[in-house]
């Protein structure tokens, strides 16, 4: 029952992870929308609805987490910042002149889709749908270690072009982030400090980049 139960979280998340992007694709191409922040914004609103939806339906809507813990969030932050920022670094000096080909041109535009867009949409996905459903029926750790790998591998796809050092440095970053932001989710039964913890990283990310167009 044990196993079967995974299956069925796993199957949840793959569907609405599927349904986001086909969504996604459709309205691409129905509007011939090219703009990526515009898209970059669809994929992330479709993840949350859908994923709270997917909650609603199933009967999960309490295992999302949808409550607030605003102290732990902060500290959350303030970690995901510093952890993030010699790793961002690191990823920077690896990507050479590699440009992910859906990030946004404009900085506010960048900003906006990591700090809050994105954070939302994939956590709502990540530790809300699928690992709300896993720490019901598994031990802690495994429940956040299935999202947090989950949520490392996801992003090879889009980075599938990138240099292989960065994408490793990439792919490992998102494994930490889903380890700390997972871990957070459990313990506090809120999922804001997850929220914190993905928009802590972000923000090093952008503050790296930042800095380094500055560099003459």
């Amino acid at each position: 029952m044990e196993a079967l139960g995974v299956l069925y979280a796993i199957a949840c998340w793959g569907i609405v992870l599927s349904a986001s992007s086909f969504l996604t694709s459709i309205i691409a191409q129905l509007g011939k929308i090219e703009d990526k922040f515009v898209l970059g914004v669809v994929v992330q609103v479709s993840n949350a609805l859908l994923s709270v939806l997917t909650a609603a339906v199933t009967g999960g809507l309490d295992e999302l987490g949808l409550s607030l813990d605003l102290p732990l969030s902060l500290i959350a932050f303030v970690i995901a910042v510093s952890a993030g920022l010699p790793l961002a670094y690191l990823a920077a000096r690896l990507a050479g002149d590699y440009e992910p080909p859906f990030i946004p041109e404009n900085p506010r535009e960048r900003i906006v889709l990591a700090l809050v867009f994105a954070p939302l949409g994939e956590e709502l996905l990540f530790r809300g749908l699928l690992e709300g459903q896993l720490l019901g029926i598994l031990d802690l750790w495994m429940a956040v270690a299935i999202p947090a790998l989950l949520f490392s591998l996801v992003h090879a796809i889009p980075f599938s072009g990138s240099p292989r050092a960065f994408l490793y440095t990439l792919l490992a970053s998102a494994l930490l982030v889903g380890l700390l932001a997972g871990y957070l989710r459990a313990i506090s039964g809120s999922l804001l400090p997850a929220v914190a913890v993905h928009a802590g990283f972000n923000f090093a990310g952008n503050l790296v980049d930042w800095s380094m167009e500055r560099e003459p």
